[in-house]
């Protein structure tokens, strides 16, 4: 089957962030924007296909990625409703390696072959981005900007505390556990992965969870013009492939629309040493974004009830000294 090439004049937008830091409901709000096409899963390329060459084939992209839940039909997941009963699934796979086949089979062409066979059997033609979120795309994006050279990127950061409340959540509900060190270690080094790509480069865009929900209007008009798009209702109506969505919140929530409603419950549920930690250790990054803290930033957290075990301290005295989190 020949595949014809709709994304060739369009620009890729690669959203990232933390997991559970709000990349699902910007993907949502995006969705429908006439000038979008938007894949609406997490691909998951950033941790399955692009450091491993030797998943950097149709096979393993379609079965193993979450591309294989286009072939699912209607179902419900626990992030919310999906529909793809009008996709024939064995069409988009003949589209995919059709694409494939006139190209390197690289994870850069995988995806592209990913999106465009999208935009063929959604019927989207002549958009001017196409979009794919994942968290942890914050770590490919230097790579990924040799291959497009004018890709746009998005990041959203959350105040660490909800972000950690949230994912913790998350992760219990799928039997893991997430540990204060942990998570500390893995925000901070996605933050930095984001801070290095943006050094002279005007084609980021970096947006707090908070403002998304409580001021959406403002924050998605910031979005338009960073994309320079033109304004459109849509983008205040969360839908995921055209249809509406309820959101993914790890509280059981339904919502009919972008709601606040989340932002403060971590202070029901965190425990005071949960949050002690959390600000000693992160207190300049709060400071940078505007989150409140009653922490102290200084030599004195090495040595505070909050300090955590000695090889975390010892990471993060690699951090202080580096800027990457070990």
């Amino acid at each position: 089957m020949a595949c014809p090439n709709l994304i060739e004049h369009s620009v890729p937008l690669l959203i990232g962030g933390y997991p559970k830091s709000g990349t699902t409901l910007l993907l949502a709000l995006l969705d429908y924007h006439p000038q979008l096409v938007v894949f609406p899963e997490e691909t998951r390329f950033s941790h399955m296909v692009f450091p491993h060459a030797e998943n950097c084939s149709c096979d393993y992209v379609l079965k193993e990625t979450g591309v294989h839940i286009l072939g699912n039909g209607a179902f419900h997941w626990p992030s919310g409703w999906r529909d793809y009963s009008q996709i024939d699934f064995a069409q988009y796979g003949q589209l995919v390696r059709s694409y494939v086949a006139e190209r390197a089979a690289t994870g850069e062409v995988l995806l592209e072959a990913v999106l465009n066979a999208y935009a063929v059997v959604t019927q989207q033609p002549k958009r001017k981005y196409w979009v794919e979120k994942t968290p942890g795309n914050e770590f490919q994006l230097g790579r990924l900007r040799r291959r497009w050279p004018t890709m746009r990127a998005i990041y959203i950061v959350r105040n660490p505390l909800q972000n950690f409340h949230s994912y913790g959540k998350k992760q219990a509900a799928g039997g893991f556990s997430l540990t204060p060190e942990k998570f500390v270690l893995r925000w901070l080094k996605s933050l930095a992965a984001w801070d290095r790509f943006t050094q002279d480069n005007p084609n980021a865009l970096l947006m707090r969870y908070e403002d998304l929900v409580t001021d959406p209007r403002a924050t998605l008009e910031e979005v338009c013009r960073f994309l320079e798009i033109e304004w459109n209702d849509t983008l205040l109506r969360p839908t995921r492939n055209g249809a509406f969505w309820s959101g993914n919140s790890m509280h059981g929530e339904v919502y009919q629309g972008i709601s606040p409603a989340v932002l403060d419950k971590y202070r029901q549920e965190l425990t005071a040493e949960e949050i002690g930690f959390l600000e000693t250790w992160l207190a300049p990054t709060m400071q940078r974004f505007g989150w409140p803290t009653q922490a102290r930033h200084g030599a004195t957290k090495y040595f505070s009830p909050h300090s955590g075990s000695i090889p975390f301290r010892a990471r993060m005295a690699f951090y202080d000294l580096t800027g990457r989190a070990a």
